[in-house]
């Protein structure tokens, strides 16, 4: 499902090995080397945007219909993932990865249900095949999954199967994955009605369960327990495949509280991926403006800093992987084509960029022209979180035409 017609520019490996090679160089400079931490710092902050370049891994445990599939889709905003009102999905425990538009969103190992209705050789054979499947890639975060009207029914055998899963990933990767509990289905308690309504038995009723697991979870000590979300994920989306929400058919609950826990507590390297997956435009935005900022402060490195290789042409890959970094933030492809439209709507017409001095230069990207370096960074920057983001720049396009 992937687009295959356009191709990364630049080649990431090959950005990441500049940057490498700038760390390097920086690092062995005395400590008192005029900006050499701001310009550190904001070396680590490109690297990080390279290596957020795949997309995030969220790992969903728990019992068979508590809701995991639904959840996915929740959080991702459109119908990844088939959901079955009446029988449980059978579920190989595995990455899958899932797309909207041609476009990857995010990488799930959606595990069978804990007491799922299987012999205990059956049960076995799937345990162990959730084990392979994380020591073959570890998950930026846990969803522990339990539905709210049985939070406080046999849930030790649950926590007990996660444990092992959480043992297992730091014995292959030697990590702590973050863990958060996901209370699903609070539109099913009752009373029936008040769920919108802070003050209400229903909400009350809801915070109750979301304490007993809270205290559930936090009475295991492998866990690296971040918070229990309580949410309702139920939506109808469009009969087709990556199906949009039905218009008055939404009543997702609390998933934007989810969604920012899960950025909150990932490593810095996938918040963008996490911020582009659930279309946080807040998360994105602080993401991209973040991204300016340390790629205007590299830039401008060029023309203060007699810097090994750090040539034209490396500054304008480093912009060309900018541009192409925020596209990717708004939900577009990492590529040339993205890249080539931004500068073809906006660059060549927006009043103010030819006083920098912008010029395109076929296949590598844009090149500046000493002391404007950091400048035009920042200005080309700016304009690519309008039009990749907040849309600013497209609707003004559109509008002229």
């Amino acid at each position: 499902m992937q687009n295959d017609v356009d191709q990364p520019l630049p080649s990431l490996r090959s950005i990441e090995g500049v940057v490498t090679n700038l760390l390097g160089f920086l690092e062995a400079l005395p400590k008192f080397t005029p900006r050499r931490e701001e310009i550190i710092e904001s070396l680590k902050n490109i690297r990080s945007a390279i290596q957020s370049q795949r997309p995030p891994r969220i790992m969903m445990i728990g019992r068979t219909n508590s809701g995991k599939s639904s959840l996915i889709n929740a959080i991702c905003g459109s119908y990844v993932t088939k959901v079955d009102a009446v029988r449980p999905q059978a579920v190989q425990p595995e990455w899958k990865s899932y797309y909207h538009n041609g476009v990857d969103l995010v990488e799930v190992l959606d595990t069978e249900g804990f007491q799922a209705q299987q012999s205990e050789n059956e049960r076995d054979a799937s345990f162990q095949k959730i084990l392979n499947a994380v020591k073959k890639n570890y998950p930026d975060v846990i969803l522990f999954v339990h539905p709210a009207h049985s939070v406080n029914a046999a849930i030790q055998s649950d926590i007990e199967s996660a444990e092992k899963i959480v043992k297992h990933i730091f014995k292959c990767h030697y990590i702590r994955i973050p863990v958060i509990g996901v209370l699903t289905q609070v539109d099913n308690m009752n009373p029936k009605e008040g769920l919108d309504d802070p003050d209400s038995q229903k909400r009350r009723n809801i915070g109750i369960a979301r304490n007993d697991l809270f205290c559930h979870l936090q009475q295991n000590q492998v866990f690296k327990l971040i918070d229990v979300v309580p949410v309702c994920s139920y939506v109808e989306f469009e009969e087709a495949e990556n199906g949009l929400p039905i218009a008055g058919k939404d009543y997702r609950w609390n998933i934007d509280e989810l969604t920012e826990k899960i950025i909150q507590c990932t490593p810095k390297e996938m918040r963008g991926g996490f911020a582009r997956m659930a279309t946080v435009k807040e998360f994105q935005l602080s993401v991209a403006n973040k991204m300016v900022n340390s790629f205007s402060v590299v830039a401008g490195l060029s023309a203060a800093t007699p810097i090994p290789g750090m040539a034209v042409p490396v500054v304008a890959a480093l912009q060309a992987f900018m541009v192409g970094h925020i596209a990717w933030l708004g939900g577009y492809e990492f590529s040339e084509k993205s890249i080539e439209n931004f500068l073809g709507a906006t660059a060549f017409g927006v009043a103010g960029i030819a006083d920098v001095g912008l010029k395109l230069i076929p296949g590598v990207g844009v090149i500046l022209s000493g002391a404007a370096n950091a400048a035009t960074t920042y200005a080309l920057g700016k304009l690519a979180v309008d039009y990749f983001i907040t849309k600013e720049g497209q609707r003004e396009t559109s509008q002229q035409n």
